[in-house]
């Protein structure tokens, strides 16, 4: 009788372990992409949807608080300018869980890098850290990794960077980038170079 009772609890031990294991709580999906804003410039997209009733904290959280909203960027041909700002502000409340004011950020906020980019094409790689919480209880600090493809560098030496940007010519000049060298005229029409951009 008590083998059958030792029994019974180690298989209704293994049954609630494999059912808390399989209810894993991911209230937070990104999504990451890359808009072109000029001849060197891109804007890199991280995009947070966050499930009704829970929040992920801001960038800026004080000691003592939950871990902020943080990103790591790394890329050889491209380079950061300026900081991570998001879309829209923080709402800065009252949070029950660490007894204190905080930023946080509901439902979704997209959060935007602008970097210049010193090569036809590039893969920005990185990862974003942060916490997601309700009014009851949080989860564990997580990471996600992320890579973004971004495409620019394509800077002509006899281009007047003081005339507009032209999207229209600046495609054509990607398409052209990317086929190996490229015949640059000057203005008469008869000099002409040889470069590898």
């Amino acid at each position: 009788m008590r083998l059958r009772n030792r029994l019974f609890t180690l298989i209704g031990l293994l049954f609630w372990t494999l059912t808390a294991n399989s209810q894993i709580v991911q209230p937070v999906k990104w999504k990451f992409s890359s808009r072109q804003i000029s001849a060197d410039e891109s804007e890199l997209l991280l995009l947070a949807t966050i499930d009704a009733g829970w929040h992920i904290y801001g960038q800026s959280i004080p000691e003592g608080g939950p871990v902020a909203t943080t990103f790591t960027f790394a890329s050889t041909g491209t380079k950061l300018l300026g900081n991570v700002v998001s879309a829209k502000p923080a709402e800065n409340v009252f949070d029950k869980v660490f007894g204190m004011k905080i930023e946080l950020y509901e439902r979704s906020v997209e959060f935007k890098q602008r970097v210049r980019v010193t090569v036809p094409q590039d893969t920005v790689q990185g990862s974003v850290t942060f916490m997601v919480c309700n009014d009851n209880q949080c989860v564990a600090p997580e990471e996600v990794a992320f890579a973004i493809p971004v495409t620019g560098g394509v800077v002509l030496s006899d281009v007047d960077k003081t005339e507009p940007y032209d999207a229209a010519i600046d495609s054509v000049t990607v398409e052209v980038a990317h086929s190996g060298f490229t015949e640059v005229e000057g203005e008469t029409g008869a000099e002409s170079s040889r470069s590898l951009w």
